[in-house]
């Protein structure tokens, strides 16, 4: 089931998201990890990418890789999968 959802969303970023301006993939990531009440430290460890990646992501400074993308909407797509990992104590916003 997972894997069905995972090879179906990487299939749909590659066709959608191919054109995505940055700007529209920073403002996406910025706030997909506020829905999950996260500061960004804790949203980086939650996706398992370095703090500094995820703020250059989140200002427009750096590209995301289709992998990136595809990982980043697979976050979207599945809260239930994700949302176990958040840290305990980690619902307040860290600046």
């Amino acid at each position: 089931m997972l894997i069905s959802v995972i090879y179906e969303t990487l299939n749909l970023v590659i066709v959608n998201n191919a054109d995505e301006r940055i700007e529209d993939f920073a403002g996406r990531l910025k706030t997909l990890r506020k829905s999950y009440n996260l500061s960004q430290r804790c949203f980086a460890a939650m996706l398992d990418i370095n703090l500094r990646t995820l703020q250059d992501y989140e200002i427009g400074r750096r590209r995301p890789s289709q992998t990136a993308k595809a990982y980043i909407s697979i976050v979207e797509a599945e809260r239930q999968v994700f949302a176990p990992k958040i840290p305990a104590g980690s619902h307040a916003f860290e600046r």
